[in-house]
């Protein structure tokens, strides 16, 4: 009896002990699990300034982006008439000389190539012997002026030579305008100095775009040497289509890229819309003029343009910005806690606007300021960190 009354007295004891270790260590779990929930509580995440390299992470404050209807259409750039000049042959003759090459830049009036034939002599020789001819003519006219006042010639013979001599100034003068037209500069004639051929002028400024011609080449009246353009005017031709004609208006922004650069955008203007449907294509033609001056853009490229209705300036993020989680939005700050060598990034639910062309609109809050320090790249990273921390916290 004895000894079975020590045995219950042994498991008593035990048991006791054996409750009290489980509620000490419910108790030190219980810390543990306080100071996680703490830490989530936070919602934040702090990086050194290597890790912040690591992670390319990047920050700035909400911009004022334009937000609007988007309207896409295709064109060509394009140039006025008036700034772009097709140079063709005045007369026929061979080419005796070409000053520039494809692309060169020429000045309004430069000579860029000669024409020569021997009917380019034969007229300065009728230009001479009318202009000689005059001399003699005009001497006698005023001569005879004077004798027929004294009844010394008759009105026959002075209506003769006065019909002479109005007759050469009238040729004079036509060879003269030919001379004129040809290029042929009339003083240097005039002192003796006969050209053997024409000059072929550039009528604008600009940049020789092609050259159909070579040396010796035989050109008749009418063909087209060179081609030159001026792309100071350069403006984008836009084929837009019927349904979205009525939305189109004056000075509206356009953004465009190349086909061949997708990535880069130009800024343009409408400055003209069409008046009528393209038949073929139900599009109406719009015309865009660029913002700045582009050296790259040349006429003829193929372009993607959009154009901009019911524009207005709202503040946005990168749509690069935001987390996604259990149907919520999110975005990291910077906060103030940070320092030089530590930034505290908090985690901030949003909400988000209207998503437009990458960047997505937003209203201010009381955490998130106009000056706040948004993460606009490296987001995903940050909030895999933080949830990588917390699940390490956890156990």
């Amino acid at each position: 009896m004895k000894k079975i009354y020590v045995l219950i007295l042994m498991a008593a004891m035990f048991t006791s002990c054996l409750e009290s270790k489980v509620k000490e260590d419910d108790h030190g779990h219980g810390h543990g699990g306080h100071d996680d929930h703490g830490h989530e509580d936070a919602q934040e995440v702090h990086l050194k300034k290597s890790q912040i390299k690591l992670m390319e992470i990047e920050v700035e404050s909400p911009k004022e982006e334009y937000i609007s209807t988007s309207i896409k259409a295709n064109g060509t750039l394009e140039l006025p008439p008036q700034n772009k000049a097709s140079l063709s042959a005045i007369a026929e003759g061979r080419v005796k000389s070409i000053l520039i090459i494809e692309g060169a830049a020429v000045k309004k009036g430069q000579t860029i190539a000669f024409i020569e034939n021997l009917s380019f002599i034969e007229i300065q020789k009728k230009y001479l012997t009318l202009k000689r001819k005059n001399v003699l003519l005009q001497q006698d006219y005023e001569r005879k002026s004077k004798l027929i006042k004294d009844s010394i010639v008759s009105e026959k013979d002075f209506q003769l030579v006065t019909e002479s001599f109005e007759n050469n100034q009238i040729e004079l003068k036509a060879t003269r305008a030919q001379l004129i037209l040809l290029g042929i500069n009339i003083v240097n004639l005039e002192k003796g100095t006969i050209s053997t051929s024409i000059p072929i002028k550039s009528p604008i400024s600009g940049y020789v775009r092609v050259i159909n011609i070579n040396m010796n080449t035989y050109v008749h009246t009418g063909d087209v040497l060179f081609e030159v353009v001026d792309n100071e005017h350069i403006h984008i031709d836009l084929m837009v289509f019927e349904k979205d004609v009525p939305f189109i208006r004056k000075d509206q922004r356009v953004t465009f890229s190349m086909a061949g650069m997708p990535n880069k955008k130009y800024e343009a203007s409408v400055f003209a819309v069409g008046k009528a449907l393209e038949k073929n294509q139900r599009a109406m033609r719009v015309h865009a003029e660029l913002k700045e001056e582009y050296s790259s853009l040349l006429p003829g490229m193929y372009v993607n343009a959009t154009i901009y209705s019911n524009n207005f300036m709202k503040l946005a993020l990168p749509e690069e910005a935001f987390i996604e989680e259990a149907g919520a939005s999110y975005i990291f700050i910077k906060s103030k806690k940070s320092t030089q060598e530590e930034s505290v990034f908090e985690k901030v639910s949003i909400e988000k606007g209207k998503l437009f062309e990458g960047v997505q609109t937003i209203e201010l809050s009381k955490q998130l300021k106009k000056d706040s320090k948004v993460v606009v790249k490296g987001a995903y990273y940050l909030n895999a960190e933080m949830n990588k921390e917390q699940f390490e916290h956890s156990h």
